[in-house]
């Protein structure tokens, strides 16, 4: 055979190696490409390695060989190398996003859950709950005659608990009251944190009486006491219920309606459960509508304050006055105090109407006083405006304001006021006192009397409630309550007055029992500053209290 023949077939095998070699190659690399991209990127960094070593070790034998067919073979793996050389960088930058999507995909995770749950108790958030409850009420079957139950829960006197004990003591009893609740509830129920000690809970029923039964069982399973940082605590809850699609089929207005009814229930009395009616819409509106209008009535200048005497039983004239919310609306007329009082407390409005009462009572003080008139104003303290941290420094500039000297202003609050946190509220009513501010206890005897606090307190008077003047001087019961009142009242010193004497009768009996003051329609209604000044602020009948 020719040179040129052998030269040709040498040619021929050389390109059909490279071929071959060229295929390898490429089968090669998209194999370890492939495992990369569906795989682990960390194995295929090893199996490269692998690749690499067995490269080297078939390159000893082609190096002694002086064929070509060791030369070609020591070229394509020489490519191959290079290849895997080359896809180096390539599985870093893979390995480095794969670590980055990692991340990503927690990050996504983690909103989704703090979106859809609540991080204290674990529970679905009211988000969650409202996107279950519009799939329910989609979902819900007429054929079988299934109903969407919606229960809104709020715990009772859970603030005070908050407050007295602290944050972390408030969260534990939240978490246990969650765990409480599941125990109650179906595979099937949802159980949601709205808010605060908001609870809400989803059901599918066929009948109320189920409805019945699951909230008579949440109030049972909440009676028991929870040990809550060393305390034994009660914890009692109010429950609204709306049901679709009695109640509507919307998933905005039957959280509405299970709101309103929960609101009704708390004003029927805590610690029970009660379903929606249409009626509650009209009261929650007139509610909503009133509401509105108080925020507005002390730039409209529909509030007035009106003045009843407390009467010195020595004397027969004011030794005092009560100063006494009124309301004028100008569609409604005069608006009752029970109405809108407890209303302003709810809404946070009691501290601004609160301070305005405080300045025009001081002011009419100063009034009367440079008229020659010199006379005791009281004024309520709700249990709101006492739990300020800056009530002291609010009455401080008040007086500053009017100048008016404290000893014509006497303050009066409720016992429950104490029950929130007494220590706070003595430490409150001991500034008062040292800023000359008399103090006195309002409606004693209805609410968790102590004589620990009426010592600690040192408080100025004591304002017998009028549920135990009304029978006097026929109620031997009443006669025994007042009478121990006055004496025990004696006894740390303090000035007794009596509340909403009406007849000749109960004035003689509270008299002869040891009152200092009375006050009551007997003397004088509540009249208006300018009325009150006429009848009463003249030089025979007006004498400063001791």
């Amino acid at each position: 055979m020719s040179t040129r023949g052998i030269s040709r077939g040498i040619q021929h095998k050389l390109i059909v190696a490279v071929a071959v070699s060229s295929l390898g190659t490429a089968f090669l690399v998209g194999l370890l490409t492939t495992y990369i991209l569906f795989f682990s990127s960390a194995h295929a960094s090893i199996l490269a390695g692998q690749v690499e070593v067995m490269g080297f070790m078939a390159l000893m034998p082609l190096l002694t060989s002086g064929s070509y067919m060791g030369l070609l073979m020591l070229v394509v793996l020489s490519m191959a190398l290079l290849t895997l050389f080359m896809i180096r960088p390539l599985t870093r930058q893979l390995r480095s996003a794969a670590e980055q999507l990692d991340v990503i995909t927690a990050s996504h995770e983690r909103i989704h859950e703090l979106s859809n749950y609540d991080q204290l108790t674990g529970l679905p958030n009211w988000r969650s709950l409202y996107d279950q409850l519009n799939l329910a009420i989609d979902a819900r079957s007429d054929y079988h005659q299934e109903q969407v139950a919606l229960l809104f829960m709020n715990l009772d006197r859970f603030k005070v608990i908050n407050e007295s004990l602290g944050h972390a003591a408030g969260d534990q009893l939240l978490i246990e009251v969650a765990n409480r609740l599941k125990c109650c509830l179906g595979e099937q129920d949802v159980l949601a944190r709205a808010a605060g000690d908001e609870f809400l809970i989803l059901t599918r029923v066929k009948d109320r009486a189920r409805i019945e039964q699951l909230a008579s069982d949440i109030l049972a399973h909440l009676h028991a006491p929870f040990s809550i940082a060393g305390h034994q605590l009660y914890v009692a809850a109010t429950i609204g219920i709306s049901v679709s699609p009695d109640h509507g089929e919307d998933t905005d207005l039957l959280l509405k309606h299970a709101d309103t009814a929960m609101i009704k229930a708390k004003a029927q009395g805590r610690n029970s459960y009660q379903f929606y009616s249409p009626e509650m819409s009209v009261i929650s509106q007139e509610r909503f509508t009133l509401e509105h209008d108080l925020r507005h009535a002390i730039s409209r200048g529909e509030l007035e304050l009106h003045y009843q005497a407390q009467v010195l039983f020595d004397e027969g004239v004011p030794g005092g006055v009560e100063a006494l919310l009124r309301w004028h609306h100008p569609t409604r007329g005069m608006v009752p105090p029970d109405q809108f009082i407890p209303l302003a407390e709810e809404s946070g409005l009691i501290n601004e109407i609160g301070l305005w009462v405080l300045q025009q009572a001081c002011q009419q003080a100063r009034q009367w006083l440079d008229s020659g008139y010199p006379i005791r104003v009281s004024v309520n303290l709700s249990c709101i405006q006492l739990q300020q941290d800056n009530i002291v420094e609010l009455v401080r500039d008040t007086l500053r304001q009017a100048s008016l000297p404290a000893c014509y202003l006497e303050l009066e609050l409720t016992e429950s006021c104490l029950l929130k946190d007494f220590e706070r509220s003595a430490r409150s009513l001991r500034k008062l006192r040292l800023l000359g501010v008399s103090l006195a206890m309002d409606d004693f005897g209805t609410g968790y009397s102590s004589l620990s606090y009426l010592k600690r307190l040192r408080l100025h008077r004591l304002k017998i409630d009028r549920s135990f003047v009304t029978g006097l001087p026929a109620d031997q019961g009443d006669l025994a309550i007042v009478s121990t009142i006055v004496a025990m009242a004696r006894s740390l010193g303090l000035e007794v007055v009596a509340e909403g004497v009406e007849t000749e009768q109960q004035r003689i009996s509270l008299s002869q029992l040891g009152c200092d003051e009375y006050q009551g329609y007997l003397f004088s209604k509540p009249l208006s500053a300018g009325d009150f000044g006429q009848r009463f602020l003249t030089a025979a009948q007006v004498q400063l209290s001791s």
